[in-house]
């Protein structure tokens, strides 16, 4: 397979076992944090090893994970992740092949063109816009992209969230 193959065959896989998502994280007195913090997740979760290794293969990005089950009758899960820049760099990559998640990866990649306060900063250390909390959290959240452009992002993402170990 090319380049371009390996890739639409990425993006295909992304559109039917992946998961792009934006998730909050809760402002923690220790490291004395005055806000939440945000940050980009795309991942590929599946029982097939080989093909959750192709991912990593493909990009030379991200990390696997598995995450075994509480039951002996079922089997282990294989993820690969990418978070923040990796993210941004697969989904740039795989941007004119994705159909079904074309319009998450769009506000991912508008998310990332925020200035840093604007997301709550490095690990929660400037206050988040109100407006970008209250965004996320709604069922249809839409972020002004280059130029005014509105994008939405349809799933709601705590719908993609997968516990990782």
């Amino acid at each position: 397979m090319n380049r371009r193959e390996q890739l639409a065959w990425l993006a295909g896989l992304i559109d039917g076992e992946g998961c792009i998502s934006l998730t909050r994280r809760s402002p923690q007195r220790k490291h004395r944090c005055v806000s939440p913090s945000y940050r980009l997740i795309l991942k590929v979760s599946m029982r097939h090893l080989d093909t959750v290794r192709r991912c990593r293969e493909i990009t030379g990005l991200g990390t696997l994970h598995m995450q075994d089950t509480q039951k002996a009758h079922y089997s282990s899960a294989y993820t690969w992740f990418c978070n923040a820049t990796d993210a941004e760099l697969v989904i740039e990559a795989v941007l004119p092949w994705l159909v079904t998640k074309r319009e998450e990866a769009l506000v991912a990649l508008d998310f990332l063109r925020l200035p840093q306060a604007k997301r709550g900063g490095a690990n929660g250390s400037a206050t988040v816009d109100a407006d970008l909390d209250a965004k996320r959290k709604s069922p249809r959240t839409e972020v002004r992209g280059p130029g005014g452009a509105e994008r939405r992002f349809s799933t709601p993402p705590s719908l993609c969230r997968v516990p990782m170990q």
